[in-house]
């Protein structure tokens, strides 16, 4: 298993929530501030760790992406990841297509347990035109770095379901 994590904040809720549910599935980590990901470029594809993110999600076929909620949405960093598969429909098909299949499961986390009900679709219809299966969707809450003790049961609840 493979654990995405899209905050800037490397010990803030979503922070976290990763570190909590990497122990209790040894997973492995990944946290997109740590790595140079440029911007999806029309021009073509660029150098930076895009590519290597990519191989490790072959790797581990299931994978988790974990983001804090930035005004209604995911973190920018998380969405450039994203924005990047569109690479490996233009540029880089053969490496894109053995991603087809792999099982993408969502937390999202904020300080608020109100998350907007739509704050997952761009994730699930990603999944669906990209031939993955979208999995377990699961929304947390806390504040400095604290998990409430309601979201630890959720995510209990979530790792259970993966």
């Amino acid at each position: 298993m493979l654990i995405i994590q899209g905050s800037h904040r490397k010990t803030g809720n979503t922070a976290a929530a990763v570190k909590a549910l990497a122990e209790r599935l040894d997973a492995q980590t990944i946290h997109l501030a740590d790595l140079k990901l440029a911007q999806f470029s029309y021009a073509g594809t660029t150098d930076d760790d895009f590519v290597q993110v990519i191989q490790k999600m072959i790797k581990h076929r299931k994978v988790v992406w974990a983001t804090p909620v930035y005004w209604y949405t995911m973190s920018g960093m998380m969405k450039v990841l994203l924005d990047r598969i569109s690479d490996l429909l233009k540029w880089n098909k053969d490496l894109g297509r053995q991603l087809r299949g792999l099982e993408m499961h969502i937390i999202s986390v904020s300080e608020h347990d109100d998350v907007p009900q739509e704050f997952s679709n761009p994730f699930r219809m990603s999944a669906e035109y990209l031939g993955w299966t979208f999995g377990t969707y699961c929304h947390l809450y806390g504040k400095s770095g604290l998990l409430s003790a309601e979201s630890m049961k959720r995510l209990d609840a979530f790792a259970d379901q993966i």
